[in-house]
């Protein structure tokens, strides 16, 4: 489970599934009106007629999670009964501000707590000294920075991190393995706030140096897990980016092969992945093991 969202604002509907009565108040009706196939003899006969990319296109996207009675039956993953839950290793994690592309950007006149309640986030958090705002002489950014962190803990982090602690405290899962990535490639296609979420350029680094402080954003892990940043036609930023890329693919198809992110000496020696081995041998303990 990548990224998943949940808990507060923008996140609550990932985990918190609709009924099919909800999703048609929220997105079928509004994708009805748009394609004015409201008053069609046959509603579904006159979306089928429409190009793909119209409806992809528009406004309003039926991108919710639905209580249909089969695939789901509950309105939350079930963390409490083994058998109603899929006893299956766990993967899961987060960016490490996964909530900077769910946020737009402050203006000069929005105040800290009017901006973090416009995203359904509490203000109230401000009180507790977990988010302290920056004192940088760039305001809006500072402004940024605490709701940003506020997003991803509220959205993100808290609602994973619970999800990981329940699975494997109820033996829901046989193993939980949490990572969180400190380094991101953003994707061309959706990178918000730009360029935020883009490692800063330099003149000894035009792409961007990853080493320097950016946001590190929602979707920033895609390109690594895929192992597809040159096959994007991208250029590797520096001399880390093909290895950490080599690392995370070697990593997510280990978890896939046996459950188990860490690859095993082994299999790596076979297959000469020196890159990866350095890697691992370099960390304390791969990854967390929990069971």
């Amino acid at each position: 489970m990548q990224s998943n969202l949940g808990g507060l604002g923008y996140g609550t509907t990932y985990s918190d599934y609709y009924t099919v009565e909800e999703q048609m108040e929220v997105a079928g009706q509004p994708i009805l009106d748009a394609t004015n196939c409201s008053n069609a003899s046959s509603q579904v006969d006159c979306l089928r007629q429409l190009p793909a990319r119209t409806i992809a296109n528009l406004p309003a996207t039926a991108r919710y999670l639905v209580v249909d009675g089969t695939y789901l039956t509950g309105n939350q993953l079930d963390l409490k009964h083994r058998q109603a839950t899929a006893h299956v290793p766990l993967l899961i994690g987060i960016m490490r501000d996964d909530g900077a592309a769910m946020i737009g950007y402050p203006s000069m006149e929005e105040t800290l707590e009017t901006f973090i309640r416009a995203y359904g986030l509490p203000s109230s958090a401000l009180s507790t000294g977990l988010f302290p705002l920056p004192a940088s002489r760039n305001t809006t950014l500072n402004k940024f920075n605490t709701t940003s962190r506020m997003a991803t803990d509220g959205i993100f982090r808290c609602i994973d991190q619970a999800t990981a602690y329940a699975g494997i405290k109820n033996q829901i899962f046989p193993s939980v393995h949490f990572y969180e990535f400190n380094r991101s490639y953003q994707t061309a296609s959706y990178s918000p706030n730009p360029p935020l979420c883009e490692a800063p350029v330099t003149p000894s680094h035009p792409a961007g140096d990853p080493s320097l402080e950016y946001f590190k954003c929602h979707s920033g892990e895609i390109y690594y897990v895929f192992g597809n940043v040159r096959r994007q036609g991208l250029p590797l930023r520096d001399e880390f980016d093909l290895p950490f890329e080599q690392l995370v693919v070697d990593s997510w198809t280990s978890f896939v092969r046996t459950g188990n992110p860490t690859p095993s000496p082994g299999y790596l020696a076979a297959r000469q992945y020196f890159n990866t081995t350095q890697d691992i041998e370099a960390a304390v303990s791969g990854f967390k093991h929990i069971s």
